[in-house]
């Protein structure tokens, strides 16, 4: 098999290990992000919210950093999502209150009942969202990198951390810290920052992959990974 074609695998095979467990998978599940470096293609896959962010030194300013993301977040609003979803028979729209006002981002719910109510169409586990389109396959897409063109960091976070930082925001965190151990961190205590001033919470994963520092001179980029949960 080729390597998107293994990484597609481990996903759907996870998925199906995890609903097999002794967890009740029908109304939870979780996002996935991986990267998959060989040699100077990195392959980037995720389901669900969690994203990958590059980081690139600026070309006129080698101090400061330039973030792209590298994945587009599946969610309902996502057009060629939301039209797969309803093509499986889902119901997308917000939640509606009490006082039937509808708030908040477009969930995934059942036709006829107000469950699950998932703000992803894809994931691992969520059972019953699978029943209306929601998939563990992932979007697996393929990217050229070279220390030539100043490509730094990846980072990989949950949504705990793009809901409430901007890309350039957890990047140029990342970029001032000491080591991607300390940027993990340093994301992490930002994000916990921002959610604990509107009194909220969230699962907070983060993990940075350091290519290359200023230093090192080698012909293929360093990887050095530090994840922080």
């Amino acid at each position: 098999a080729n390597v998107k074609e293994m990484i597609i695998n481990s996903f759907t095979n996870t998925h199906v290990e995890l609903c097999n467990s002794s967890v009740d998978c029908s109304l939870s599940g979780s996002t996935a992000a991986l990267v998959f470096i060989q040699d100077q293609q990195v392959y980037i896959a995720t389901a669900g919210d969690s994203r990958v962010v590059l980081g690139t030194q600026h070309p006129q300013n080698p101090s400061k950093i330039i973030a792209r993301p590298l994945s587009i977040d599946h969610r309902p609003g996502r057009p060629v999502e939301r039209a797969r979803v309803l093509a499986a028979g889902a119901r997308v729209q917000s939640r509606r209150t009490m006082q039937g006002h509808m708030v908040g981002q477009e969930r995934l719910w059942l036709p006829d009942l107000d469950t699950p109510g998932l703000m992803v169409t894809r994931s691992l586990g969520d059972l019953v969202a699978g029943q209306v389109g929601c998939t563990a396959e992932p979007e697996v897409v393929c990217k050229v990198l070279t220390i030539a063109r100043g490509h730094k960091y990846i980072v990989l976070a949950s949504d705990g951390v793009w809901d409430v930082l901007s890309n350039q925001a957890v990047m140029e965190i990342v970029n001032e810290a000491d080591t991607p151990q300390a940027g993990c961190k340093a994301v992490l205590h930002a994000a916990l920052g921002e959610w604990e001033e509107m009194c909220l919470a969230d699962n907070v994963s983060v993990v940075v992959v350091r290519l290359y520092s200023d230093s090192e001179a080698v012909p293929h980029p360093r990887i050095d990974i530090s994840p922080f949960v």
